[in-house]
């Protein structure tokens, strides 16, 4: 097997990687046309088996079932979370991360504070991109990737382990399968090439992994990953670059994300979300402090939020106790590795309950359901919140509540019946456009647009 020759140098990597890397040096020839996934044999799904009564579905409460609910109110008017302004640092721009569930991981959100920014798109940012791009309700930033078979995902929330090593996305894409494959387009504007360089971070595990590595579909070439250095290969083109595809040809790949470094090199804004269907704030428990430190370097957010409580809170009966505990543990953790961020702890969203209706029953026939079934979600969702409000300040958190912004326990009623609908009819997520009306009110909170022209302008 043909090796490539590997180089070691010093002082290249960004402030956001170890201060030395393994370098591979790559033909592009510019302009790259789009790729199209290979075909990938369509999984076998388990039978369906029958339903008990065919005539029964599951669906959200009639306008009539509704009547007699008594909602509640929001806990306090929203506040204003920050007392004093960020504090602005000279030469660096705004920085921002999310860590949260599903409401995140789709990135609506994001989108919606990227274009209240009012920034040119190539003045935001993202400092690391976990290798999460092929996860089922995962968009990130990047305008395509096609995955192969053979990969696992190792996540943090899920580890049984305590101080495991995870980086900043609290994740990892695994594979010990031969020819297992990623490809990456990381063009953000329709083919524009924005890549001046990328490094490819894993985590070294003691063996031997080798990968081919191919850029703009160039020749692809061998690299043998150092499996005792600092995880990290850049990767350097001869010009500016779009795709990157990886195969792993032998050995095993522990791959956490890659770091952009792009050609506009004074962003306005860095906004970084680590955000994965199912995640609870466990996984900051789970991980290892002193690991975390080390592959954030010196990125310095100005600004972390956490979205969680949505996966801790469903659940039939719900121990506060045991969440507080817990909730603490994790805020412990992220001191360790963010103490001197602005925080904030946004509680969960509003959530409702599906009912059952007879699809052959007249309309309004049914009787109602009780009003405590309907909250039993919400209810549950309020008390996470107020916990969060208190064990958030004993770690210098502020705490946003997204169930009062909606307008407290048994909104998201209101929520489904608006027009547009902001509500999804799992009456769990919401629908593109209430991501983008929760954005805008988290913004005005937390001053927003304020601190943008205020980096932008210092710039």
């Amino acid at each position: 097997m043909n090796r490539f020759k590997l180089v070691v140098v010093l002082g290249l990597l960004s402030v956001v990687c170890p201060t030395w890397a393994q370098t591979l040096t790559a033909h592009s020839d510019g302009l790259t046309a789009d790729f199209r996934c290979p075909a990938v044999a369509p999984k076998k799904l388990p039978a369906k088996r029958a339903a008990a009564d065919a005539d029964e579905l599951m669906e959200p409460p009639a306008l009539y079932e509704l009547a007699g609910m008594d909602a509640g109110k929001p806990d306090e008017a929203i506040p204003q979370l920050f007392r004093t302004p960020v504090r602005h640092v000279a030469d660096r721009p705004l920085s921002i991360a999310f860590w949260g569930d599903s409401h995140l991981a789709a990135n609506f959100f994001g989108d919606e504070l990227v274009r209240l920014s009012g920034l040119p798109r190539s003045k935001v940012q993202a400092s690391f991109l976990p290798a999460t791009m092929g996860r089922p309700g995962v968009r990130l930033p990047v305008r395509k990737s096609c995955q192969g078979g053979g990969w696992a995902y190792k996540l943090a929330f899920q580890d049984k382990a305590v101080g495991a090593n995870y980086a900043q996305g609290l994740s990892a894409l695994t594979s010990s399968t031969p020819n297992s494959y990623l490809w990456v387009d990381f063009r953000q504007q329709l083919q524009t090439p924005n890549l001046r360089s990328l490094d490819l971070v894993y985590a070294p595990q003691g063996t031997q992994a080798v990968i081919g590595v191919s850029v703009d579909d160039g020749a692809e070439q061998v690299v043998e990953l150092d499996s005792a250095g600092q995880g990290v290969l850049r990767i350097l083109p001869d010009q500016a670059m779009s795709t990157l595809k990886i195969r792993l040809i032998e050995g095993s790949l522990n791959l956490e994300g890659f770091v952009p470094h792009y050609l506009e090199t004074k962003p306005s804004l860095l906004l970084d979300t680590f955000a994965i269907p199912g995640a609870t704030f466990k996984g900051w428990t789970t991980a290892s402090p002193d690991y975390l430190k080390t592959r954030l370097g010196k990125t310095q957010y100005d600004v972390v939020v956490f979205e969680y409580g949505t996966n801790e809170g469903n659940v039939r009966t719900f121990d506060g106790d045991a969440y507080r505990r817990d909730l603490r543990d994790s805020l412990t953790n992220m001191r360790k590795v963010l103490p001197d961020s602005q925080c904030i702890l946004m509680g969960p969203a509003d959530r409702g309950v599906l009912v059952r209706h007879s699809r052959s029953a007249k309309k309004g026939s049914a009787t109602a359901p009780a009003s405590a079934e309907l909250l039993r979600f919400a209810r549950i969702h309020q008390e996470i919140a107020s916990i969060q409000r208190s064990a958030g300040g004993e770690f210098g958190c502020s705490f946003w509540s997204w169930q009062d912004a909606m307008g407290g326990p048994g909104s998201v009623y209101k929520w489904f019946y608006h027009s547009p609908r902001w509500m999804s009819p799992d009456l769990t997520h919401l629908s593109i456009p209430g991501y983008q009306v929760t954005a805008q009110l988290f913004a005005d909170s937390i001053q927003f647009k304020n601190w943008v022209s205020m980096y932008t302008n210092a710039q």
